[in-house]
Formats: C-alpha cells, structure tokens, sequence
C-alpha cells in the first residue's frame, strides 16, 4: 500500500493518518515515530502491520500533480523507479 505524503512523517498532518493508525495498530505509530519526516521524493518501507498488505511505502511527493486531475512532475518517476 502506497501512503503518499507531503514532507511530513507518515503518520502526523496527513489525512489519512486516522485511518491508517487504527486499522495498522500500535506498531504503525512507534515506527512512524522512529522515522520521522519524510525529505521530498524519498521513499520509506515498513511493515503492513494489521493491514492485509505486507509492506507500506512512505512517499514524500510535493510536486505530484499540478490538477487534481492529471500527473506530472517528479511524482510519478519516483514511484516508478521507488
């Protein structure tokens, strides 16, 4: 599972931090913490936790997409070359 950020750590500011914290459990937060912020166009794998996928991929992507409607930017290559 891909959680896509912005410069933040995984788990703080990020809007799906709630819902991934619960459904991951508490593993999720202390490894988070452990991380810390994320530099831009980096990747970070954990573990799934309580989730169903293997493995989590922390990306920090500030130039994603200029719309929310189409992909440009860096974004793109970093997920592909992860």
């Amino acid at each position: 599972m891909v959680n896509s950020l912005s410069g933040l750590a995984p788990h703080a500011g990020d809007i799906s931090r709630p819902a991934l914290s619960y459904a991951a459990g508490p593993g999720f937060d202390e490894t988070c913490d452990r991380i810390g912020n994320i530099s831009d166009n980096k990747i970070v794998e954990t573990d799934g936790f309580n989730l169903t996928c293997k493995k989590l991929y922390h990306i920090s992507l500030l130039d994603w997409c200029e719309s929310s409607t189409s992909v440009s930017g860096n974004g793109m290559h970093v997920l592909i070359s992860g």
